[in-house]
């Protein structure tokens, strides 16, 4: 019966750590991003550096990423819901990136992205990447890889959240 008990204790000590030891990295987070009604995945970053951005998006592109690069439509909505924390202030930038996730133009090609909406939730609307015109090379029905930085301020506290999407190119 002891050896019994054990077993028992043994399952339910394994259960609980398994559930607090979750892949989602997104689960007990306090941003919300979507389009068409499935979840964008994200990722936060501690220290951003400005003036290097150029693999920062490289995450979303490691063959053992978690990540999902969801295809989106020019024109769709990305919804953005901050839940229950709403930031003080906060914008978006833009980036096209190369098909390993590197920034493919330098900073001043990166675009401010409009936002629509109040309170905690807001909404971006996916336009063409100007910087998708630049290239010489046609490729039929080729896409763009996109990266988006979300940089929140709260009590002067700010947090970047970063995502990737794949667009129809020029």
């Amino acid at each position: 019966m002891k050896r019994y008990n054990t077993r028992i204790v043994l399952a339910v000590l394994i259960i609980i750590l398994l559930s607090g030891c979750s892949n989602n990295e997104n689960a007990s987070k306090e941003l919300s991003l979507s389009v068409g009604g499935k979840n964008i995945s994200y990722h936060i970053i501690e220290d951003v550096n400005i003036n290097n951005l150029n693999d920062l998006f490289s995450f979303a592109f490691d063959t053992h990423s978690i990540y999902s690069i969801e295809e989106v439509d020019i024109g769709d909505k990305i919804y953005i819901d901050f839940g229950a924390n709403p930031p003080d202030k906060f914008y978006i930038r833009d980036y096209l990136l190369t098909r390993e996730g590197k920034q493919q133009y330098n900073e001043k090609l990166a675009l401010d992205v409009p936002v629509q909406g109040d309170n905690d939730r807001y909404c971006i609307i996916i336009d063409m990447h100007m910087a998708s015109y630049l290239s010489s090379y046609y490729e039929e029905d080729k896409k763009d890889n996109r990266g988006f930085l979300i940089v929140t301020t709260t009590e002067g506290v700010e947090k970047t959240y970063q995502f990737v999407i794949r667009t129809k190119a020029a």
